[in-house]
C-alpha cells in the first residue's frame, strides 16, 4: 500500500508473480476493475452546462451523444493545461466529469471561479462517501 492524494492505495499484492507488466497486459488483452471512487465525481447542470464545460475545456459537448465520454483537458485562461478530466453527456443539460483524485478541490475551484459568467450552471459533488466509482 501506497499513500496518494490522502488515500492508502494498493499498487502490489503479495505473491504477485510477473508484476505490474503482468497486470498491465492482462487488462489490455482481457479485463480489469479498479476501484477508482477516490476520484472527484462532479455532475454540472443547467442550459449553460454545455457552454460553460466547452469554455473551461477542450470538449466539444455539442458533438458528444447521449451516454458517450471524452477525454479532455481543463484549462487556465491563457489556454494553459489545469488537468485532464473525463466528460460524459448524460443529456444535453447534465454532464457527469471526473476529475483527478489528487486535483480535484483545486479544479473544482477553478472552475467555480468561471461559473459567475453563465446564468443557468450549477455544479453537484459527490464525495466516495457518498458513491462508488468502478472503473472497467
Amino acid at each position: 500500500m501506497v499513500e496518494f492524494a490522502g488515500y492508502d492505495m494498493p499498487v502490489l499484492y503479495s505473491g504477485d508473480k510477473g508484476g505490474v507488466m503482468k497486470e498491465h497486459i492482462h487488462c489490455r488483452e482481457s479485463c480489469g476493475i479498479f476501484d477508482v471512487s477516490h476520484m472527484g465525481q462532479t455532475h454540472w447542470k443547467g442550459k449553460d452546462a454545455a457552454a460553460f464545460l466547452e469554455h473551461m475545456t477542450v470538449v466539444d459537448t455539442q458533438s458528444l451523444h447521449h451516454g458517450k465520454a471524452s477525454l479532455s483537458l481543463l484549462m487556465n485562461e491563457k489556454g494553459g493545461i489545469v488537468d485532464d478530466c473525463i466528460i460524459t453527456k448524460v443529456n444535453d443539460e447534465h454532464f457527469y466529469v471526473v476529475l483527478n483524485a489528487g486535483c480535484k478541490d483545486k479544479d473544482m475551484a477553478h472552475m467555480k471561479s468561471h461559473m459567475s459568467k453563465f446564468k443557468d450552471v450549477s455544479l453537484e459533488y459527490h464525495s466516495e462517501d457518498e458513491r462508488s466509482l468502478i472503473a472497467i
